[in-house]
């Protein structure tokens, strides 16, 4: 934003007379006019953004494609992670990668990708923006509006940047401004970012909500899509359903809800392999061959 001059030297010039405006007087104006049209801006494009992510919210959820929400500091290497991850999907395209910069806001929207787990099931990966200490009072409800994607989220990657020598106090804060929004209990694995830059002979061992990698390196990115795979697959049931030609309605509300694995037309009806949620596992389970 832009800095308020006249704190100094600027405001103390001669020129102004009683009933008069100095030079001073007259620039602190124009800065304080210039700040809160760019407050408006950033307001008005606030509200676009949000009514923009509500309709493809609808879209998404119609999908039913798992969606991993990335949230961190700014420089952890979010966007870095969100390239290699889209490499992952088949319709993978160098244009569809994300612009990396490490600036402050450099985007009010969030940016989302398809990328593909090792059981070829698509999901979702969604880059929100940075986070950054000390943020000014008057951007704490804007910078939380940017982030309300991650309430939708089936899954969070918490990225740190491990080189980063306060990284234990930006992950706390992390934390609590997850809380604030009310899905600090939501699945969540640590992503220490950067381990090659730390210079380790063995790197620390991985864990169930916790991996150590570097996505400009892709070192452990492999593990890391594996712990993806289980985290988003840990509430389904894998199935395979031989659904009658009859039941040609079952198997539609399927293919509209899921991502199918796999489907054959076989002699007695419809071979259907895939991932359902409890809800659909408890309707169809008699159908399981």
């Amino acid at each position: 934003m832009p800095r308020l001059y006249g704190m100094g030297g600027e405001m103390s010039r001669t020129g102004a007379g009683i009933g008069t405006r100095g030079p001073g007087e007259q620039k602190l104006e124009i800065d304080k006019r210039i700040i809160l049209n760019k407050i408006a801006d950033i307001r008005r494009e606030l509200k676009e953004v949000s009514k923009n992510r509500e309709t493809q919210r609808v879209q998404r959820m119609k999908s039913n494609i798992p969606i991993v929400a990335l949230v961190g500091y700014t420089n952890a290497g979010k966007s870095t992670l969100l390239n290699e991850l889209i490499k992952t999907h088949k319709d993978y395209e160098e244009e569809k990668e994300v612009f990396v910069k490490n600036m402050l806001f450099a985007t009010l929207d969030v940016t989302l990708r398809k990328a593909t787990l090792p059981n070829k099931r698509d999901f979702l990966a969604v880059d929100t923006v940075g986070f950054v200490s000390k943020l000014p009072h008057d951007l704490v409800n804007a910078f939380k509006a940017t982030l309300e994607e991650v309430k939708y989220a089936d899954l969070i990657l918490h990225v740190i940047d491990a080189t980063n020598s306060s990284y234990e106090l930006q992950k706390q804060t992390t934390e609590s401004v997850l809380k604030d929004l009310e899905v600090g209990e939501k699945k969540t694995i640590i992503v220490y970012n950067k381990v090659d830059k730390l210079e380790l002979d063995i790197y620390p061992k991985n864990q169930k909500d916790k991996v150590y990698i570097s996505a400009k390196k892709g070192i452990n990115m492999d593990k890391l899509l594996k712990l993806i795979e289980e985290a988003l697959m840990e509430d389904t049931h894998e199935v395979s359903l031989l659904l009658p030609y009859e039941r040609g309605d079952i198997f539609s509300k399927i293919k509209d809800k899921y991502n199918v694995n796999d489907f054959n037309y076989e002699e007695n009806g419809i071979s259907v392999d895939v991932n359902l949620d409890e809800e659909d596992y408890n309707i169809y389970k008699d159908y399981i061959q």
